[in-house]
């Protein structure tokens, strides 16, 4: 074998290295963002039911304060009627 020969599959054999140090980099970032991207589509869902059971909670405070808003519109009409019959 000449030094050529000897020079070009040594230069081979380091392309193949880097080559299949660039892949395993990238296998490794590829499986830490699915990793993330999971984690980020659970968290995701756990904030859905959180934000449903918050609308459903203010909704039902809109219901009790348009409630009170008659019961008190109630007492005000029963408080002029006094003031009135009073004069």
């Amino acid at each position: 074998m000449t030094w050529e020969i000897v020079l070009g599959i040594i230069s081979l054999m380091g392309m193949i290295g880097l080559v299949i140090g660039w892949t395993s980099k990238i296998a490794s970032t590829l499986s830490q963002l699915s990793t993330a991207v999971d984690n980020l589509n659970a968290t995701v869902k756990e904030f859905k039911n959180d934000q449903s059971a918050l609308i459903e909670h203010v909704n039902h405070h809109d219901v009790m304060i348009t409630r009170h808003d008659a019961i008190l519109s109630k007492h005000d009409e029963q408080i002029k009627e006094l003031k009135n019959s009073d004069k």
